[in-house]
C-alpha cells in the first residue's frame, strides 16, 4: 500500500480508497487482514507507517491485461517516473531492502534518461542491485543488473 501511495502521490488512505473496487470485484486479493483498517477512515493504523497491507492479482491474466492497456512509450514513461518517485520518498536506510523494486522501474525506463548525472547514479543503483544478487546466488540477475549500469556509465567512466 505504501509503493501505490507513492508512485500515485497520494496519501494512504486515499490509496486504500482507490483499490476498493478492485477488491470488491475480487480483481486483487489482500494478502493480510490489515487492509480491513485502511476501509475505515477514522482509523488509526491508516496513519501507523508500520501498517502496510499487500495485495496480488486474484490471476496473473488479470495483471497482464491491466498492464497490456498501457502503450509500449507510456510504459518506458511510467516505470521511469514511478523508479524516480521510489528512489526520492524512500528513505535511505529503506533503499537496500527495496533495491530491486527501484532498479526494476528505472531499467524498464532506461530507454528514456538522458541526463548523465542520472545515469550515473542509476548506475550506482544498479551496481548495488549486482551485489545484492551476487550474494544471494542469483548471479543472471547479478549479470543483468551490472550490464544495466554499465550501460549507463559515459565513456570515459573509468578515468572518474
Amino acid at each position: 500500500m505504501q509503493t501505490l501511495a507513492i508512485i500515485s502521490q497520494k496519501s494512504l488512505s486515499e490509496a486504500a480508497a482507490d483499490l476498493w473496487k478492485a477488491l470488491q470485484f475480487g480483481l486483487i486479493i489482500p494478502n493480510t487482514e490489515i487492509y480491513k483498517f485502511f476501509s475505515q477512515s477514522d482509523s488509526v493504523s491508516v496513519s501507523d507507517p508500520t501498517a502496510n497491507p499487500t495485495y496480488h492479482f486474484l490471476h496473473d491474466r488479470a495483471q497482464q491485461a491491466a498492464y497490456s492497456l498501457i502503450s509500449d512509450d507510456q510504459r518506458n514513461n511510467l516505470h521511469l517516473a514511478i523508479g524516480r518517485l521510489l528512489l526520492s520518498n524512500t528513505i535511505f536506510a529503506d533503499r537496500e531492502e527495496n533495491i530491486f523494486a527501484i532498479v526494476n522501474h528505472f531499467n524498464q525506463g532506461i530507454i528514456l534518461i538522458i541526463d548523465p548525472r542520472e545515469g550515473e547514479k542509476i548506475a550506482h543503483l544498479n551496481l548495488k542491485a549486482g551485489k545484492k544478487a551476487n550474494a544471494a546466488t542469483a548471479y543472471s540477475d547479478a549479470v543483468t543488473y551490472l550490464r544495466a549500469g554499465q550501460g549507463l556509465l559515459a565513456d570515459n567512466a573509468w578515468q572518474s
